[in-house]
């Protein structure tokens, strides 16, 4: 299983399962440039780009065909992953995902990307208030949400400005579309990031696919951590 991650994150902090998946499959999970030691581009980053670089690691790694799991900006790139290698990438995931950036999106960004030059603190409440339920804030109460927010803050890669750009310019539409591998696609129903409706554009581009809702924000791998695994798990064991 192949996991792609997302933007100012890592397969480990997106995917908090890795461990429980590596039970019953062979888990890669490849960090993006700018993350965990990976080397920035001296070029723009594009889902395109980032894809091929992925297809080499699969390459260099000798995996000749994997399922492929992706959260947030990790789904742009496994749409091109998918459309670019249809021989080796057996079905795909697309979790909190998107085709392009709508207009709230890209408000988001610009905001996120002007916070990350500020107070940690303050960069890492607007990802809480941007990631989480509100209800998940409410009922953990103020030391945690000042004690997450503090970490989220400080923890970003240098890496993450380069993703913010990707997402702002990239469009995959076309590249999902011409995909035929077997699909699920995860909606959280409360992502005040990434909002439901960029999931619209997604079965706008391939309307066959699967599809499960789960009571959770943007933040799957925490509020809704055991139905996202079990989903994505029993997708890809109907799929094998």
């Amino acid at each position: 299983m192949l996991l792609l991650h997302g933007a100012g994150g890592s397969p480990r902090d997106n995917f908090p399962f890795m461990d429980e998946l590596a039970r019953e499959f062979t888990v890669v999970g490849p960090s993006f440039p700018g993350v965990n030691g990976t080397p920035l581009m001296s070029e723009p980053l594009t889902a395109a780009g980032v894809a091929e670089r992925v297809r080499v690691t699969l390459d260099e790694i000798g995996v000749e065909t994997a399922a492929v799991a992706a959260y947030s900006m990790g789904t742009t790139i496994a749409a091109h992953l998918a459309a670019t290698c249809p021989d080796r990438i057996t079905a795909f995931a697309l979790s909190a995902g998107l085709t392009r950036p709508r207009p709230s999106l890209r408000s988001l960004l610009d905001v996120w990307d002007a916070l990350l030059d500020g107070r940690p603190d303050v960069l890492g409440r607007f990802i809480l208030g941007s990631t989480y339920r509100p209800e998940t804030s409410d009922e953990r109460g103020s030391a945690w949400v000042a004690a997450a927010a503090a970490a989220i803050g400080s923890s970003f890669p240098r890496g993450t400005r380069a993703h913010l750009d990707l997402l702002r310019n990239v469009d995959s539409s076309q590249a999902l579309s011409s995909t035929e591998q077997p699909l699920l696609i995860v909606v959280p129903e409360h992502d005040g990031l990434v909002h439901p409706g960029h999931s619209d554009d997604l079965f706008a581009a391939r309307p066959d696919a699967q599809r499960v809702d789960l009571v959770s924000g943007h933040a799957l791998g925490d509020e809704a951590a055991y139905p996202w695994f079990e989903a994505l798990v029993n997708f890809l064991r109907s799929t094998a």
